[in-house]
């Protein structure tokens, strides 16, 4: 990974789009204690990114560190997480496995590269990876440890990408099939514990029971404007107020724009149920 960050012409070259997100957020934290993507004088708080990522970089904003800095960072911890999961890949599997799913996970060429940008892939795949494979250590020797370390990378992995939020249900699922006793209580305790600040942070300042808005922004953004694209390319003829909305996306990430973007995207998709369904199964 070290490698290929080589292949980065300079310090910009690491700043992705999304990555401005996360810099304005830690930016924001940093000189004036808001959790918020705005950019200019006027700086509103938000949730549309979650918070893990832009914490970490939090302390390289303040230092003025340098993209490469950050870059050669996270393939040290990323390095670390490879180790991590041989070892736990070890606990499930034999040797020949263990070292060939770690080499793979390893020398993967694209998430090599996502790794050097300021993007949450890389924290994302060592905390969701690991868990995943507690979890399975769990299910194998039944000791409640693995449970519990489960639980923490997974909560961690939900704050870092709100996609992973439904796969916390999966430990006390798992936790339930393979033994019920205290630790499904305790598991469920631990996942409270580290995402509730977040969730009582997004109450007391934005007044809302959310986890993050980015989930009705891509509803309507990406579901429902692609499926208008996928119609459209099939000839679809929709009547005049069936059309896809046209909504403004200046400031997107403002949570006043959540309700709008969700109503708007679910009602589109949901005029033409059958099309949907027909454009999720051939996408």
């Amino acid at each position: 990974r070290l490698v290929a960050l080589s292949f980065f012409s300079s310090g910009e070259s690491l700043i992705h789009k999304d990555s401005k997100d996360y810099v304005a957020v830690a930016h924001n934290l940093v000189a004036r204690g808001i959790y918020s993507m705005d950019t200019g004088a006027d700086v509103k708080p938000d949730n549309f990114r979650t918070p893990l990522y832009p914490l970490f970089l939090a302390p390289f904003v303040y230092s003025n560190t340098s993209p490469y800095v950050v870059a050669i960072v996270q393939d040290i911890l990323t390095a670390l997480g490879i180790a991590l999961i041989y070892y736990l890949a070890h606990k499930l599997f034999n040797e020949k496995v263990a070292f060939f799913g770690a080499l793979l996970f390893a020398l993967e060429p694209y998430s090599a590269l996502l790794n050097n940008q300021l993007l949450t892939e890389w924290l994302f795949a060592i905390t969701l990876a690991p868990a995943f494979l507690l979890l399975a250590i769990y299910a194998k020797e039944k000791k409640a440890k693995y449970l519990y370390f489960s639980s923490i990378l997974f909560a961690l992995a939900a704050l870092t990408k709100p996609l992973a939020m439904p796969l916390l249900l999966l430990v006390p699922i798992v936790s339930i099939f393979i033994k019920r006793d205290k630790s499904i209580l305790i598991c469920i305790v631990i996942i409270s514990a580290i995402i509730a600040p977040w969730i009582i942070r997004n109450k007391i300042n934005l007044d809302r029971w959310s986890f993050s808005t980015i989930g009705e922004y891509n509803l309507y953004n990406y579901n429902a404007k692609h499926f208008d694209r996928w119609l459209a390319n099939q000839g679809v003829e929709l009547k005049s107020n069936e059309t896809y909305p046209n909504l403004s996306l200046e400031n997107y990430h403002h949570p006043d724009k959540a309700d709008e973007y969700f109503e708007n995207g679910k009602n589109f998709i949901l005029a033409h149920p059958f099309y949907y369904a027909l454009f999720i199964f051939v996408k």
